[in-house]
This record gives structure tokens, sequence and C-alpha cells, in this order.
């Protein structure tokens, strides 16, 4: 969050919408401005707060991934440089269910993201992600949904085993 830098983000999006042509922008977003100190509530993660999933090089991670259900949960691997990859990993239906409880208007955090760089594979903390991508989720709608970040995390976990 300290380190957010706009025009950063900026050039990694445009590499995104250019390897993802026709992604359309949600109704529900904040303000560039916002993002850097986005907090859903007290007791909820912060950007910092994401998971490790693996520490080894960034080869032998996106091999496990390839590898993991003859990597059928592989949608994309878009290479950010030589040493940095962001995957887009395809939930089970079951963990994805949550989506039909609270909407679709914010389908675009699916596929799940892994950030591979720098010798570890990290992930978004889900309950962070869900809320930012659902900024009008309200507290209840939420607890509507209170299993769901568990079993992402252990189904992205399984994924490094």
């Amino acid at each position: 969050q300290d380190d957010y830098d706009a025009k950063l983000f900026e050039g990694e999006l445009s590499k995104i919408n250019k390897a993802l042509p026709g992604l359309e922008p949600s109704q529900d977003k904040l303000d560039a401005d916002d993002l850097a100190s986005y907090h859903f509530m007290m007791g909820m993660p912060y950007y910092e707060d994401g998971i490790e999933l693996a520490q080894q090089p960034c080869s032998k991670s996106l091999a496990k991934l390839k590898s993991y259900n003859g990597g059928k949960n592989i949608v994309f691997i878009l290479d950010l440089s030589p040493k940095s990859h962001l995957v887009g990993f395809d939930l089970s239906d079951k963990t994805e269910a949550f989506v039909e409880t609270i909407g679709r208007d914010n389908a675009a955090l699916l596929p799940w993201t892994i950030a591979v760089e720098h010798g570890k594979a990290i992930t978004l903390h889900p309950k962070y992600y869900i809320a930012l991508s659902y900024p009008n989720l309200s507290m209840g709608d939420f607890m509507k949904i209170r299993s769901t970040p568990g079993e992402i995390e252990a189904e992205i976990e399984a994924a490094f085993k």
C-alpha cells in the first residue's frame, strides 16, 4: 500500500488489457487515489496481508501449477517480465459458487490471480480481494459467503503441495 505507484499500475494494466482484449471495467470501482489506502473494514486484511503460497524458484512454482490437476486450473499465464508472472487460476465450481450468492457484477475477480515473482508465489488474501472486487458489498452480504475465503485459500494452497 505504501509502495503503490499509479504510473506502474497503469503500465501493468496496459499489458493486461493487451493480453486480454475486451475487458471492461466494473460499475463498482474505486478511484485510483483511494486504492492505495483501501481497507474494507476494521479487522479485515490489507493488501500487504497476502498469502505466500510458495518460496521457491519461479520456474518450480510455475511447473507445480502446470502439473496440478493436469494443468486444468491454469486459465492464463501472463509474463510481465522474465522473472514476474501473473497466473489465472480456475477455482472449482463449488468454490466459485459464491459468485451466485453475491452476484456476477464483478466476475472479473475470476479466475483467481497468483503472482509468481522474486522466488515467491503469492496471492491477495481472499477477504481483501473479494472486498476490493466488490467495493459496494455490504457486511451482511459478505457474511453470506463467510466460508469462501478459507475455501479459496485451501484450494490454491493445494496446487503448491
